[in-house]
């Protein structure tokens, strides 16, 4: 009944106007059209006073902003960097932990042998390798081999750091892993490859250098040989002597201050020289976690203490500056 009703009332209305449009004189439409009209002054002024949008373009513009503020969002989305994600986190944990147990095993140590009769006995005499145990005087030796490697695989990587840097490394020919721990487990290395004008920096030239890898190795062999007694004793009398010597270290090891700070801080020189070498091969873009030749690298220089990270220095290709 509605609908027949709302449909009976627009017929009425329908024609109620074509009757009343048809009354309207001729002249009258033709004014009234010349007055609407969109090429008229009044219809332009109108217009621009209160510019008229239809339906279809309203949805044709929002649709274009839509469009474009989706392609927008796309584009930034592509360039927004990646979350945050340090793997470097465990990794200073262990090295900050290592560097607290040498501190405290070297500590209590010393508080409980106060007395150290050997240390007077080695500094009398430093020069001399068959002056006292010559198997420590290579371990005590071998620190400043540590140092220089880690001084050369830690420099492309300190940029803002450097005074911190060249202040741990100098305090390290002194004191080893107790005073270059710290750096090692809150220093920021640089993952990439450093700037152009650091690579022709004089002391990168200097650890860098295939000349300066050559000398480090040439003495870290003078002190395996030193340590077995090779220069002072025939062949055939060796493992015995470098049974003696070790026998002795052991000795020496529960009762100086010297000789067990020395071997403590000689292990962690060790076992903490991996972090500095991944972070090395990272630079020169050689390390791949999935790669199982990387971790052969590092079982190599971790099963050849020292001579492996020398074989690495000479080795490594040259890293690649890249431009400011």
């Amino acid at each position: 009944m509605a609908s027949c009703f709302i449909g009976s009332c627009v017929f009425l209305c329908r024609e109620h106007v074509d009757r009343s449009i048809t009354l309207v004189p001729p002249s009258t439409k033709t004014a009234f059209n010349s007055l609407i009209s969109p090429k008229s002054r009044c219809s332009q002024e109108f217009q621009s006073k209160f510019p008229f949008r239809s339906a279809r373009s309203i949805v044709l513009q929002s649709s274009s902003r839509t469009s474009d503020s989706t392609s927008i969002d796309s584009e930034s989305n592509d360039t927004l960097p990646d979350p945050p994600n340090d793997p470097r986190v465990l990794q200073k944990v262990v090295v900050g932990l290592t560097w607290i147990g040498l501190v405290i095993s070297a500590v209590s140590f010393g508080v409980s042998h106060p007395v150290d009769e050997y240390q007077e006995i080695f500094f009398k005499d430093i020069t001399n390798p068959t002056a006292a145990n010559p198997m420590f005087w290579a371990i005590f030796s071998g620190l400043g081999t540590w140092v220089t490697l880690f001084a050369t695989l830690l420099y492309p990587g300190t940029k803002s750091q450097k005074l911190w840097y060249r202040l741990s490394v100098v305090l390290s020919f002194g004191f080893g892993m107790f005073a270059l721990g710290p750096y090692l487990a809150f220093a920021n290395s640089a993952p990439e490859p450093k700037f152009k004008s650091d690579s022709e920096d004089f002391t990168g030239k200097i650890l860098n250098s295939k000349v300066s890898a050559g000398i480090l190795t040439v003495f870290t062999l003078y002190l395996f040989v030193i340590a077995s007694g090779a220069l002072d004793f025939p062949v055939d009398a060796l493992n015995l002597i470098i049974f003696s010597y070790w026998a002795e270290l052991q000795r020496l090891f529960n009762s100086s201050i010297l000789v067990h700070a020395t071997c403590l801080d000689f292990v962690c020189c060790w076992a903490l020289l991996p972090v500095a070498v991944v972070d090395d091969m990272k630079r020169r873009k050689l390390w791949s976690s999935d790669a199982i030749s990387n971790w052969l690298v590092i079982l190599f220089m971790q099963a050849a203490p020292m001579i492996g990270p020398c074989i690495y220095l000479l080795t490594r290709p040259e890293e690649s500056p890249r431009s400011k």
